[in-house]
């Protein structure tokens, strides 16, 4: 039998942080605070997962932040980007007065400015005979303000948290009874103008529902959603350093084979339910790391299927992963190009090619959505910018990625083929749409939604939770696994809708859970 490595790190770690993304990074940072020694692995070379960029061409790609919630200090996620050392008294932040541009194939445009009367004058410019829906929209995108990520875990909350956050939803309840019900398409026949109906669904798929438009677009009103400097790969660095000046390890190009399960001996079970601990990780080369506690923080496809070997999902995945209708998720296609001059444009543009459509994974496209990197002038050469356009992918078209990939070969590579199409046909749009891009643009990086699951294990791609529709409960998960006593999932899927606010929030709440279950002071 071939013997096996063993864990070589001084000062054995007493947890084990599965996954460097933002919310391992926060769970490590709260856990050092608690008294709590960690170790961090990661299977890239850099911590900080889908929260990342790179270098291509002179040009610097940004993996992940369009803007952070949370850049607002009067709010409670505020503090938790402070304590694990994303935002800083120091970081500068990048408020853009222009969130989104829509523009028509006839001329016609508006914008959601972060001015809320200035957006509902442009909106009434366009479409008058729409007064009274405009009206709606405005008023409920300034009640959504108040709405707030909850900061503390939910079974852990008393009376006191439950007041103070139904204060917070005190102006909202009105409203969220009627756009908790609805998707975005039914929001869109509230209006009889296309242009505002394209303004309502470029940005986030259809079947999302209308409450999560509006708490997006309150978050950029309020200033709670600006972009950090630096950006994403930036902002996970300061993470990580956080973390290191803690006393936590974070150990890179080190992938986790196996999680290592032990039965408990009957005489020692205080519960029934926890009938397995976990002792150790194995790595892929074979490295054995033995631990008190474990959470996983990677994506928990990755943690219930390979590392648990399928033999402990909790019904909470299993009836998500099962009902694909009810559950569906979505990814992009994202491509990136350097521009050799620099222009003057909002944030983001968003348009329709109606009457040039292209085709992405054999279905007809038409909407694109762009956004530029000028802000930064780290990011390109001197002279020059990045911009970035977002097409909506599914399943389906995870499922036409991977197959196309798994085709393709040295001699005849199909997937790099058919997404260099994909991107010149973007180039054509963009140029036709604005004439000064013609001539400057220059593919620098394709991304599918393949290419998400194969850097980081995302489930299908996505780099959200599941999409929240009309039809589903807002039920969030512990993170507790049935059988097990001390390992705890953790990140953005265990509640809706994920992004960078849970997977912060839920980092620090599987430290909370943990002090909980075996008796730990809790340190924020």
């Amino acid at each position: 039998m071939r013997k096996q490595k063993q864990c070589t790190i001084n000062n054995m770690p007493e947890l084990i942080i599965i996954g460097g993304g933002v919310s391992g990074l926060s769970a490590g940072i709260y856990a050092q605070k608690s008294g709590i020694q960690s170790i961090i692995l990661e299977q890239h070379t850099i911590a900080g997962g889908q929260c990342t960029g790179w270098d291509r061409q002179g040009y610097h790609i940004d993996n992940c932040i369009h803007w952070l919630t949370g850049t607002n200090s009067n709010k409670e996620l505020h503090k938790i980007w402070q304590t694990v050392g994303a935002l800083s008294n120091d970081t500068k932040l990048v408020h853009t007065n222009e969130f989104l541009r829509i523009d028509g194939e006839t001329g016609e445009q508006y914008s959601f400015y972060n001015d809320l009367q200035k957006t509902k004058q442009e909106m009434l410019a366009i479409a008058p005979q729409d007064k009274e829906a405009i009206n709606r929209f405005i008023d409920a995108i300034d009640r959504y303000q108040d709405v707030e990520v909850p900061t503390i875990p939910f079974e852990q909350q008393n009376i006191f948290h439950t007041l103070h956050y139904l204060k917070k939803m005190k102006r909202v309840a009105k409203v969220h009874k009627i756009y908790s019900k609805i998707d975005i398409a039914q929001l869109k026949n509230e209006f009889t103008n296309d242009l505002i109906k394209t303004g309502l669904d470029i940005y986030m798929p259809q079947h999302y529902y209308a409450e999560a438009l509006y708490y997006m677009l309150a978050t950029y009103v309020s200033k709670n959603g600006a972009i950090p400097a630096g950006g994403s790969l930036k902002m996970a660095q300061r993470m990580q350093q956080t973390y290191e000046a803690l006393g936590g390890i974070v150990k890179t190009k080190s992938q986790v084979k196996e999680i290592i399960i032990d039965k408990i001996p009957s005489r020692f079970l205080k519960l029934k339910t926890n009938k397995y601990k976990a002792t150790a990780v194995k790595l892929k080369n074979g490295e054995i790391i033995n631990a008190k506690y474990i959470i996983a923080s990677c994506d928990p496809s990755v943690t219930l299927n390979k590392l648990l070997k399928n033999k402990f999902t909790p019904s909470f995945f299993t009836v998500r992963y099962n009902n694909k209708i009810k559950y569906p998720i979505f990814s992009n296609f994202v491509a990136y190009y350097g521009v050799d001059k620099q222009l003057n444009l909002p944030d983001m543009i968003g348009f329709h090619t109606t009457k040039n459509p292209f085709t992405v994974c054999n279905k007809q496209h038409t909407a694109i959505l762009m956004k530029h990197y000028a802000y930064e002038k780290k990011f390109a050469p001197q002279g020059k910018m990045v911009i970035q356009v977002l097409l909506h992918q599914y399943e389906d078209d995870f499922n036409f990625w991977q197959k196309l990939r798994e085709q393709s070969s040295q001699q005849n590579n199909l997937y790099k083929e058919e997404k260099l199409r994909v991107a010149n046909e973007i180039a054509i749009r963009l140029e036709n749409h604005i004439p000064q891009l013609k001539g400057h643009l220059t593919c620098i990086e394709t991304l599918t939604p393949y290419s998400f699951h194969r850097f980081t294990g995302a489930y299908k791609g996505s780099y959200m939770s599941f999409i929240r529709t009309p039809h589903t409960k807002n039920i969030k998960y512990d993170g507790r696994i049935k059988k097990l006593k001390n390992i705890y999932i953790t990140g953005q899927w265990l509640q809706l809708p994920g992004g960078l606010p849970n997977a912060v929030v839920t980092g620090k709440f599987s430290v909370q859970r943990l002090c909980k279950d075996f008796n730990i002071k809790f340190q924020h």
